[in-house]
This record gives structure tokens, C-alpha cells and sequence, in this order.
């Protein structure tokens, strides 16, 4: 019988989701599996907010891939893709090239940044262990600055998108803001947020109900939110509207979009901002033994409307594609994915969050315990009672 070999690239949610479902139901000799990725943890996204705002520690959202990952089994290496060969079945790494008979990739996703001046050299992301690294040290940077210079543009902080990531960091560090004003001996009231969102809301991808209690969250905070304005220019000391108002910070987050990877074009598949469009079985369409998932895919439902990249259906979907894996080496048929929607939960500072679990909305302290039971069940799937326990109690 053929070892087949099977090579995940990405260890995020969908990549990390595929090879521990494969490792509980592949036997050692009927496969290879090897994990790439360019870090030996997984930082979980949906927490990447908390930690530039200083109310986590980086380690705090990370999960060492060696705690999940069966290294009996599994195959684990620490390196940077370069490129797909799908013609000659070949994934090229920074030192090494490796034959695969089948392939799955997780890439994450960066910054669309829509090509606006100054976004690249003037902002800061959040989408990665370095992006939020850079933003936690430039924050803290502020504060130490303003007590020696009293300059107030030091403590005047631009976020740019009313989206999820974007609202949800507001909320953290203007939540954190008392403790940091505290701890540099700064006064609280000098300190000026501001969202800035081009379309007419915030959060339009939620109800009104919704959108209202986190807006009268974010007045409570103290958040000027400027809504129908375009940024058109980012500068060192500030951004340019689209009314040609220039409002002054020394920093300012990026979160207005996303883009998958620009290796999947590169290495010859069809990509539209950079994800590839996949078939009901997650595979590429004409390549049988490629699967594309997470941030780097675009799937489209019954109904034909696109599923948005969320940590949700990529953790569903790097199930299902172990399972359509194991049907393939098995000569087994495939099963088509069906995303199941069980709602959206988005944290507003601490011990505060709204949403909808189930169709139900819910908000406040009962958002905010949900939203970690959504955690808690992920590390549960991930890496069982050892890691929900240790998780639970860091």
C-alpha cells in the first residue's frame, strides 16, 4: 500500500484544525504529514486585539503548535513557503523542497491597505504576532513620550475601519486607558481616540440593536467616531479625509480590510484579492488533490453568496478537509462542506461584548462569558482537557 504524503502549509485555525483531525485518524503508516509553518505557535486572531492594548500578554494568545501536534505522527517544520509547483506536485520552502501527493493550504491573511499613501510607512496592523508587537511597543512609546514632552498629539490614537477588529480595539484600549494613564502618571482626560469609517456605520455587518449598544459602549469610552469619510492619505503626524481634514495623531491602526496571500498567484492559481475559490469540497476546482481553506479561500454557499473569512468556518472547514482527505486516500467518496453559522460574538473592553449566539442577541457580561466559552471550546477541539485546563488558568 502507497504512503501517501499530505502537506498542510499554514498553522493557523484551518491549517492546525486539518492536521490534528488527521493525526487522531490517520495510522503512521497509511500517511505522511508534515505541518509547515513560519512560527512554532498559533496566536489565536480572535483575541490579537487585547495585547497591543496592553490588557494581555503576547504568550497569553499564543498556542505552541508542539502542545497540539501528535510529533510521532506529524512532521513539523518551521519555515517560510516560497512557492507551489502544483505541476510537478512540489512546495518550495526557504532551505528545502518537498513532494506532496496531496496539499492543503491555510495561509492567513494581511493587510489590504487599497493603496493609499502613507498606509505602508505611517500605520500599524493588527493580523500578526509582529504587527501587534510593533503597536504594543509604539502605544507604550507614546505614553513614556508625553510624560517628558506634553506633546497631546502623542496621546491621540487614529483607527481607521468600524469593522469587527476595529471596534473591538478601540474598545480595549480605551477600556485600558485609566491603567496606562496610571501607570506614566498622565491624565486621563488628555487621551483622544477616534474611529474613522468611510461608510455610513460602524459595524454594518450587524443589526441596528447591535450596532446601537456598541456605539452607546464606545460614547461611554469616550470615542469620537467620524463615519461617511474616507481616508485618503496617511501621514507621519496624522491622516487626510476625503473633505480634506487632516486630524492629527502619532498613531494610527489600520483595520479597514483583508487580502489573502500573494503566493497563491504567484505559484498559478486564479485568486481574486488574493484567495482562491474553491468547490463544495473545499478542493480547487480541476486540482483533485489541492485543498484551499481559511483566510486563503473564497467558498461560496447554496445560495451563492461568498462566506466571509472568519476564524468560525475556518476551524469547520480545516475539520472537513481532513475528513475529505481521509475519503480520498481511501478511495472514498467526498463530502460536500456545509458552514454552520452559530453566530458572531465581538468583545468591547473587558466583561463587555454583544452579538448573536444562535440567532439570539446577547450583550454585556453574558456577551462577554460567551465569547470565552467560544475560546474554551476551541482549545478543547484543539488540544483536549490538557490544553482547555491550561488555558483556563494561565
Amino acid at each position: 500500500m502507497k504512503k501517501n504524503k499530505i502537506v498542510i502549509l499554514g498553522g493557523g485555525y484551518a491549517g492546525l484544525m486539518t492536521v490534528v483531525n488527521l493525526q487522531k485518524k490517520l495510522k503512521r503508516e497509511e500517511a505522511d504529514i508534515i505541518l509547515v509553518n513560519n512560527e512554532d505557535y498559533q496566536y489565536l486572531t480572535t483575541k490579537l486585539h487585547e495585547p497591543p492594548a496592553g490588557t494581555l500578554e503576547e504568550e497569553e494568545i499564543k498556542i505552541m503548535i508542539n502542545e497540539v501536534v501528535d510529533t510521532n505522527t506529524v512532521t513539523f517544520k518551521k519555515s517560510n513557503v516560497i512557492g507551489i509547483d502544483k505541476e510537478n506536485k512540489k512546495v518550495y520552502l526557504e532551505n528545502e523542497e518537498i513532494v506532496y501527493d496531496y496539499l492543503v493550504v491555510a495561509f492567513g491573511a494581511v493587510p489590504e491597505t487599497y493603496e493609499i499613501p502613507g498606509v505602508g510607512e505611517h500605520t500599524y496592523f493588527i493580523f500578526n504576532s509582529d504587527s501587534i508587537h510593533k503597536l504594543r511597543n509604539q502605544i507604550e512609546k507614546m505614553f513614556q513620550r508625553y510624560s517628558k514632552e506634553t506633546n497631546d498629539d502623542l496621546l491621540s490614537f487614529i483607527v481607521v475601519g468600524g469593522g469587527f477588529t476595529g471596534v473591538e480595539f478601540l474598545s480595549e484600549l480605551a477600556y485600558n486607558a485609566p491603567s496606562l494613564c496610571n501607570k506614566y502618571k498622565v491624565p486621563l482626560e488628555k487621551i483622544k481616540i477616534t474611529c474613522i469609517e468611510a461608510s455610513s456605520s460602524i459595524l454594518r455587518e450587524f443589526d441596528q440593536e447591535i450596532i446601537n449598544y456598541s456605539l452607546f459602549i464606545l460614547e461611554q469610552y469616550g470615542i469620537k467616531i467620524i463615519c461617511n469619510e474616507k481616508v485618503i492619505r496617511c501621514e507621519s503626524d496624522g491622516v487626510v479625509l476625503s473633505n480634506s481634514e487632516k486630524i492629527r495623531a502619532n498613531t494610527i491602526v489600520w483595520t479597514v480590510g483583508i487580502k489573502g496571500s500573494h503566493l497563491a498567484a504567484q505559484s498559478g492559481f486564479n485568486v481574486k484579492n488574493g484567495r482562491v475559490k474553491i468547490n463544495q469540497f473545499l478542493q480547487v476546482p480541476g486540482e483533485k488533490n489541492i485543498f484551499f481553506i481559511g483566510d486563503s479561500s473564497i467558498f461560496i454557499d447554496d445560495k451563492g453568496n461568498e462566506e466571509p473569512p472568519t476564524a468560525q468556518i475556518a476551524i469547520q472547514q480545516g475539520e472537513h478537509c481532513a475528513k475529505n482527505l481521509i475519503a480520498l486516500i481511501k478511495g472514498e467518496k467526498l463530502k460536500p462542506f456545509k458552514y454552520v453559522y452559530r453566530g458572531t460574538l465581538m468583545s468591547l473592553g473587558r466583561k463587555k461584548a454583544t452579538g448573536v449566539v444562535y440567532g439570539v442577541k446577547v450583550k454585556g457580561r453574558i456577551a462577554s462569558f460567551l465569547k470565552k466559552v467560544t475560546e474554551w471550546r476551541y482549545y478543547l477541539k484543539l488540544g483536549g482537557l490538557k490544553l482547555l485546563f491550561k488555558k483556563m488558568f494561565i
